[in-house]
């Protein structure tokens, strides 16, 4: 594309790029909470390709840019800048909602409201004596009891006799939130400021070194690409087949969310089926509900698409095969355990593997924070490997620190500063790899410590350590669906296909990233607490608790350490959890091993790691539709048919996340207007 070169050229960083970023990363860090708290709709994040982003990129290519190219050319946004805004966007989206806020104030009243309806939890937290600036400022400083407003209203919501936002807004105890909210703003600072120098580390060894295929990346820049010279849309959102296919999707879900508000006229299109009824019987009752029932999600369809064959095979035959291996152990009177420790082993494999394939790149950026890089040894055109490196450093550092002063023991606050980053290492690295737009990794980061005191009365932890690390976990791996690190990286790799590395805005790229999280913290964890403070219950039809979840699960979060007291008594295991953990490492070498050795080997360790979690268990039927579509257009049709067919698959994407933001809209609207809608969620997560 001669006219794409030479847009590349131009500045990527403007008063546009960032502004247009700002107002992106502040709108949808605004409207998260309510959106998906009360109203239940269809997460404005929620997955890797979140909705809110990917609907803000099409209005502004769309209704912004598409004028300008027509009638003012020289004005239109280029699309170094909109890789510019999208990357600050894409890093906002990892705090509203299941990447921190959704828990972070949830379980610091759950952890309070425990307290006051346990004795049990009341004694074990003041035993744990833990630092009055975790938790909000209450008058009563002891745990016991939930009288307080700040909890108790967080709860129930503040009553007030005035309507509107002012009076919502004074309905928040904005002081008693001041101290947690700057305390749990420097840990994640750390957090996110060791993520985003860990982005600039991998990105040429995983960029141009080991070439991994970056899906995402893919679909983000096919929407973002300059046109051809003399076009006002490129090839992609150009094409007849792309169009057809987004407004048939669009209008699918429009007829099929018509109907649950008007189900006596508007029959649905069935795109889920069920057959527990007909496989209800042994083996196929030992199976998972998953197994015997699934939604077809087409823009998990469209995604897949761009997946490497061996990888989407091994998603869903990975899935297959652990329903296979439970109706089997069902049918003996046996049950499948230890598979959540074998996830462990495998997690610490992946992240293992990766270091040693770059351990030569790796070698060298530790070499340069030390001395001066040789000119034939490149550095990286986002942030120089030595302040990334020692910015990464710094930020662990900071993390044990934070963890210490919080009570931890310096071994402890070390362990789980090494995992939460291995984790988030390998998490990006899978989606770097699969493109999945939802996934996760159920990993305990408190495993080793169980383990340990199972076998031993010497090596063990303290029980402070053991909650706040099994704390951090309930913060941290659930919103792994949301993460930072797979945003960030995902941002570069589009830079890298949209910004020229001569271009300065590359290295401002990173911190415009770091302002949008300062933006992202600040306006959700307002938003949440306001939301918190003026709606009870739900306004989908349901009128259930808002958010339950993370503070009902503080209760779990302090009965695990109530039970934690070695070496007193021991952690009663059901299976060997260090011969699983090994198990886990080996299958998921083994795998990687017969990868690299033979080409025909179809499974990729990637399949195994996710075996066990939730969104495969939801979307593993929808893999199997796309690997099964690309197989057979690329047998039958070729390499050529494979690329014709690529935007039919992008308006499987676009499509359905343009219906689900249209759903998100009415349902605010009705709820605006005081009337009670229903929740109409088309996505994944």
């Amino acid at each position: 594309m001669d006219g794409a070169a030479s847009v590349k050229a131009c500045r990527a960083v403007t008063w546009r790029s960032v502004g247009l970023g700002l107002s992106g990363s502040f709108l949808i860090s605004l409207i998260t909470p309510y959106n998906d708290l009360v109203l239940v709709n269809s997460p404005v994040t929620g997955n890797y390709l979140p909705v809110g982003a990917l609907v803000l990129v099409l209005l502004v290519v769309l209704a912004i840019n598409l004028p300008l190219r027509r009638w003012a050319p020289s004005r239109a946004l280029t699309g170094g800048e909109l890789a510019v805004a999208l990357a600050m966007v894409l890093a906002a989206c990892a705090v509203p909602a299941s990447g921190l806020m959704k828990y972070l104030p949830a379980t610091l009243v759950g952890i309070r409201q425990q307290a006051g309806i346990s004795i049990e939890h009341e004694k074990l937290l003041t035993a744990l004596d833990l630092p009055d600036w975790l938790f909000p400022t209450l008058k009563n400083r002891s745990f016991g009891g939930t009288a307080d407003p700040v909890i108790a209203n967080y709860l129930n919501k503040t009553p007030r006799d005035e309507a509107g936002l002012l009076a919502g807004i004074r309905a928040v105890p904005w002081a008693a939130w001041t101290t947690p909210a700057l305390a749990w703003g420097i840990l994640f600072a750390c957090v996110y400021g060791a993520v985003l120098s860990m982005t600039a580390i991998v990105r040429r060894q995983w960029v141009e070194n080991e070439r991994l295929p970056f899906p995402l990346a893919t679909v983000w820049t096919s929407l973002i690409e300059p046109p051809r010279d003399g076009r006002v849309l490129n090839r992609v959102l150009g094409s007849r087949a792309f169009c057809i296919t987004a407004l048939a999707v669009f209008a699918l879900h429009a007829w099929n969310g018509l109907g649950v508000y008007f189900p006596r006229h508007v029959p649905p299109i069935p795109l889920r089926f069920d057959l527990s009824a007909l496989l209800s019987e042994p083996p196929f009752v030992y199976a998972g509900s998953g197994f015997k029932g699934s939604t077809v999600y087409l823009s998990v369809v469209g995604i897949t698409y761009f997946v490497q064959s061996k990888v989407a095979f091994s998603l869903w035959f990975f899935f297959v095969l652990r329903q296979v291996m439970a109706m089997v152990a069902g049918g003996y009177g046996a049950e499948l355990r230890g598979l959540s420790d074998q996830v462990l082993g495998s997690l610490l494999a992946m992240g293992a593997m990766a270091l040693w394939v770059g351990r030569r790149h790796y070698a060298m950026v530790l070499r340069a924070m030390f001395v001066r890089l040789g000119a034939d040894e490149p550095g990286d055109p986002y942030m120089s490997y030595r302040a990334a490196g020692w910015c990464c450093a710094a930020c662990c550092a900071g993390m044990v620190a934070w963890l210490v002063a919080a009570g931890a023991t310096v071994a402890g606050a070390v362990v789980l500063v090494g995992l939460l980053m291995l984790t988030f290492l390998v998490m990006a690295r899978v989606i770097a790899e699969t493109g999945l737009i939802y996934a996760t990794i159920g990993v305990w980061f408190v495993r080793p410590w169980v383990e340990l005191a199972s076998v031993s009365t010497i090596m063990h932890t303290t029980q402070r350590t053991f909650f706040l690390t099994n704390w951090i976990n309930a913060l941290t791996v659930p919103g792994l669906r949301e993460t930072l690190s797979v945003y960030s990286t995902t941002a570069v790799r589009v830079a890298d296909q949209t910004i020229a590395e001569s271009v300065r805005g590359r290295r401002a790229l990173i911190p415009l990233m770091g302002l949008a999280l300062v933006v992202a913290y600040l306006t959700s964890g307002a938003a949440s607490l306001y939301v918190e403070y003026n709606h009870a219950t739900t306004a989908d039809g349901t009128a259930a608790t808002v958010n339950a979840g993370p503070i009902q699960g503080a209760g779990p979060l302090l009965s695990q350490a109530s039970r934690y007291v070695p070496p007193f008594n021991r952690v009663p295991e059901l299976s060997n959890a260090a011969v699983h953990m090994g198990v886990g490492a080996v299958v998921t070498g083994l795998l990687a091993f017969l990868g690299l050795r033979f080409d025909w080997w179809p499974l990729h360790p990637v399949g195994y790691l996710l075996w066990q979690s939730l969104p495969v268990h939801l979307t593993w039927f929808s893999l199997f539709v796309g690997w099964a579509a690309k197989v057979l257009l690329v047998r039958f049709g070729g390499s050529s048919l494979y690329r014709a067919a690529m935007p039919v698959f992008l308006g499987l994407i676009v499509g359905e996340a343009a219906a689900a933001a249209a759903w998100m809209i009415v349902g605010i609207a009705i709820s605006s207007a005081g009337y009670i809608g229903y929740s109409i969620r088309l996505l994944p997560g």
